[in-house]
């Protein structure tokens, strides 16, 4: 029989267990409070590995590659297996003194393999060749302009994504302070130390804190769901522990001292987006050479060993070998060649202007984006001392109220324009994060040598 004091302890026990196992940690953690860090150059590497738009480069690579294996391939001597049959209904016969003989018969077949090879095809296949050749070049230029352009946009959107917990961090303590402010100050009120005006006040300004914060939470979540959608992390709700920007923003400001830093943007020429147009005009041009193949005859080699059936009026089947040359050679096709050719060189000239005109564009945002950077410098050095003094401004005033010289309003807009200061601050040192990063984008490059190798 089960004793009735055993058992209520046994269940106070377990109550009581299970109670502390769900508040050490059982129990699902709350967003944004996951302990999981990322680092820029962890998300980089998982955003890379499940890049969609890398993912299709490289199988445009792969593709241009087979392409110009399989045209490589057709150069050399094909093999094949050929035969016929057929069965027809007269037969040529022919008549010989009183005797009809067929010179035929009504079935005949022929089977055996033959050996061919394009001895001179005008030169098709070698600029051919060159025209795939170039074209698995801009493959593999847009295989890397993809992961650079991955690359901009993960590091652009982390650092929103540090922006955004900055932002949301100073909204939490501005809410902070303004529930304290609203506690003491409905405390006075109800002592009759303050009026009511300060009281309204101090509500208004706890409302202003809350929507702020509510408004910051969700930009928060913004960041972090486009963050993880880069990753391809399924989990939406996720917010990462992020690395401080600290180190990188005293490292652009040292950097941004030295005026070796700054770089011409001569380098334009090899860059990739530019590169890339400049192959597809040169793969267009030797495409275009391929086309001057049908002014000059072609001339095909065969040999073939079969079994044929029947052998002229011998009804037999016998072993023959043949060997054969064949010559085609359009004397005139409308001016069809002439025309191809014209189109392509066309159409080359075309993507030969649009690099002209994307190097140039590209100078002008670099020397814009350098610009803009020092303008960024000198806004931050601004900022930094407006958030000091709007520090000092908040506190001096908060002072003066408990002295009773001045009303809650100016204390409330002092701490506002405290947090603005704060939150410019923020804003500006993530733009020189991703200028930087835009920077260090229109100066990619990429070496034949190392990445044909792969």
């Amino acid at each position: 029989m089960i004793n009735k004091k055993s058992f209520s302890a046994f269940i106070l026990i377990f109550w009581g267990f299970w109670g502390v196992a769900i508040e050490k940690g059982l129990s699902p953690a709350p967003i944004g409070s996951l302990p999981q860090s990322l680092t820029i150059d962890e998300a980089e590497a998982k955003t890379l590995s499940y890049s969609q738009q890398i993912l299709s480069a490289d199988f445009h690579l792969k593709s241009a590659r087979e392409e110009l294996e399989s045209l490589q391939a057709s150069r050399y001597p094909k093999l094949s297996l050929t035969g016929h049959f057929q069965s027809i209904e007269d037969v040529p016969k022919i008549k010989v003194g009183l005797i009809e003989q067929n010179l035929s018969d009504h079935h005949q077949y022929s089977i055996g393999p033959t050996l061919t090879y394009n001895l001179w095809d005008g030169g098709y296949k070698k600029h051919l060749a060159e025209s795939l050749q170039w074209a698995e070049k801009s493959a593999l230029i847009e295989k890397k302009i993809a992961e650079t352009d991955t690359k901009f946009r993960l590091r652009s959107s982390y650092v929103k994504a540090q922006l955004a917990v900055v932002t949301y961090k100073l909204s939490q303590d501005s809410l902070r302070v303004a529930k304290e402010q609203a506690m003491d100050i409905q405390n006075k009120y109800r002592a009759g130390a303050i009026s009511r005006v300060d009281l309204l006040s101090s509500r208004l300004e706890l409302s202003h804190a809350e929507i702020r914060e509510s408004q910051a939470k969700s930009d928060l979540n913004s960041a972090f769901m486009n963050l993880s959608r880069l990753m391809g992390v399924s989990d939406y709700k996720i917010h990462w522990k992020l690395t401080a920007w600290e180190n990188e923003i005293t490292a652009l400001i040292h950097q941004s001292s030295d005026p070796k830093h700054e770089l011409e943007p001569t380098f334009m020429a090899e860059n990739l987006k530019v590169k890339a147009m400049e192959i597809k005009a040169k793969s267009l041009q030797s495409l275009a050479e391929s086309k001057t193949s049908g002014y000059w005859p072609q001339i095909q080699l065969s040999a073939r060993s079969s079994l044929d059936y029947p052998f002229g009026s011998q009804k037999t089947q016998i072993h023959q070998n043949t060997l054969m040359a064949t010559l085609q050679w359009d004397l005139f096709d409308f001016s069809s060649s002439r025309l191809e050719k014209s189109k392509h060189l066309a159409e080359a000239s075309a993507v030969e202007y649009q690099a002209a005109a994307l190097r140039e564009e590209l100078e002008q945002q670099y020397r814009e984006t350098q610009e803009l950077q020092k303008s960024l410098m000198d806004q931050l050095k601004s900022a930094t001392q407006a958030e000091d003094n709007s520090a000092q401004l908040a506190q001096l005033k908060k002072q003066t109220y408990h002295m009773g010289k001045l009303s809650f309003i100016d204390v409330a807009l002092s701490q506002v324009q405290h947090l603005e200061s704060q939150v410019r601050r923020a804003k500006i040192e993530a733009q020189l994060l991703i200028q930087k990063h835009q920077l260090d984008y229109l100066q990619s490059k990429i070496s034949f040598n190392d990445e044909q190798t792969r």
